[in-house]
């Protein structure tokens, strides 16, 4: 975690940008910051050329020294609009010191900060830290006149001087973005994927681990545009169709609450393949098929001892006895709990004939790993749950009511480890937007920013 030193005289004031307080959702709809954050200017290749300079858009060095690398400078004025901008010490708010997040950053020496940028004597050597000022990751422009406070100047700047956030771009050199320019737009609080949230977004969604190799190769394609890590997050999510998502949603929609992680682990690992083998052989739909198994493995209870399913939606129910009445009466609770709006005429008389069918293949040939001789009562209830585990498979493979979305929510946000365990998937956090999304729904991000009329490139990272 990087090292905030605050100023020490409090009370003092933050300066935060138009886009990090959307970001943040600090910024009202409808409010004076409402539209663009900034605007770019560039110069025409007219008037490059008559001062005998081109511009080079690619992401190659530039052919030769009369051409400027705009990729760097878009890069360079795009983070200012973003955030990455420094105020002098004596800028108020108000009536106290003004500062931004960038300051806070600013050390002279190990333990002492540097608040007072572009000031006499207050130290032109000032750099960028965030380990309390330990490590100098960039010697910071101290002098106005040279340009703006945030930028690159003088010894140690990353990339050997020819840096995206340098104070000046000279032509016929490649100033591109650095690993010490995305870690300041990551503290100033723009996200970037790293090998660990790589690996927490494949643990979390499969349930099992990835290598730092593998992680890695990912982060090289993210940072080769390749893909997003929403992208990415997208395509975990479809992988685990008939895996982790029916070990989330069967339980959770049968007791109100999702399982223990523990518990959805050993669903996705040790139950659930062997099922999905089963149905794949026998040409079933996996997904369906996975949601079908769990509906039966629930019906009497769940890790925790819980029989929620069994009092609620079993013929111990007096409004939902072990008759004809009493099966219509659970299709009718199930439809509408499953499918809400989405349920139609013909879902409940489904729901009725699944119960139906199970019961005959039940009375059949027993219930596995419930009894060989079930009795009655039994039956109705095993039937009932496997007919649930139907309906909510359906449900998730035509993406019907709210229990997909609510799943993806509840999964994104185990990614993210803001997910709560034993908690209704309709009560989840909404989880911070992934890198690659396009947009914000709830806490920060960076994303591949692309401009209008200009192809995308990989050098834009931030």
């Amino acid at each position: 975690m990087p090292t905030l030193r605050c100023p020490p005289s409090p009370p003092f004031g933050l300066w935060v940008s138009s886009a990090e307080q959307k970001a943040l959702g600090l910024a009202a709809s409808g409010s004076m910051l409402a539209g663009f954050d900034g605007v770019v200017g560039i110069v025409s290749n007219e008037e490059l050329a008559a001062g005998g300079y081109t511009a080079d858009w690619t992401s190659a060095a530039p052919a030769n020294s009369s051409q400027f690398y705009m990729l760097g400078t878009i890069e360079h004025e795009t983070s200012e609009v973003m955030g990455r901008t420094s105020v002098d010490g004596t800028d108020q708010i108000g009536s106290v010191p003004g500062y931004t997040i960038m300051d806070l950053f600013r050390y002279s020496s190990p333990g002492v900060p540097n608040l007072t940028p572009g000031i006499s004597g207050s130290g032109s050597t000032a750099y960028f830290s965030i380990d309390d000022g330990v490590t100098n990751l960039g010697t910071w422009n101290n002098d106005p006149s040279n340009g703006d406070l945030g930028d690159w100047y003088g010894s140690n700047i990353p990339n050997g001087g020819d840096d995206a956030f340098d104070d000046y771009a000279p032509s016929g050199v490649v100033n591109a973005l650095s690993a010490t320019d995305n870690t300041l737009m990551d503290v100033l609080g723009w996200d970037i994927p790293t090998v660990q949230s790589i690996q927490s977004d494949y643990l979390a969604i499969t349930r099992t681990a990835l290598t730092s190799d593998q992680a890695t190769v990912i982060i090289n394609g993210i940072d080769a545009l390749t893909q997003t890590e929403a992208q990415y997050v997208n395509t975990l999510l479809s992988q685990v169709a008939d895996t982790t998502i029916p070990a989330v949603v069967v339980e959770a929609s049968m007791y109100g609450v999702t399982g223990t992680s523990s518990e959805i682990t050993s669903l996705t690992a040790n139950f659930l393949p062997a099922q999905v083998q089963n149905a794949i052989i026998n040409g079933y739909n996996p997904q369906v098929y996975a949601c079908e198994a769990l509906g039966l493995v629930f019906a009497f209870g769940n890790e925790s001892g819980s029989t929620a399913f069994a009092n609620n939606y079993g013929p111990s129910n007096a409004a939902m006895p072990d008759s004809a009445a009493g099966d219509a009466a659970f299709a009718a609770a199930a439809a509408s709990l499953i499918f809400g709006s989405a349920e139609t005429s013909n879902t409940v008389p489904a729901i009725e004939q699944w119960v139906s069918n199970w019961k005959a293949f039940y009375t059949a040939n027993g219930i596995a790993g419930v009894s060989s001789n079930p009795t009655a009562q039994q039956i109705d209830l095993a039937a009932r749950g496997a007919a649930w585990g139907d309906a909510i498979g359906l449900a998730m493979a035509d993406n019907l009511g709210p229990s997909p979305a609510q799943t993806t929510n509840f999964l994104e946000d185990a990614a993210e480890g803001t997910a709560v365990y034993g908690a209704p998937l309709s009560s989840q956090p909404t989880p911070a937007a992934f890198q690659g999304s396009g947009s914000v729904s709830g806490g920060t991000e960076s994303d591949n920013v692309q401009l209008i009329g200009i192809a995308s490139s990989g050098e834009h990272t931030v």
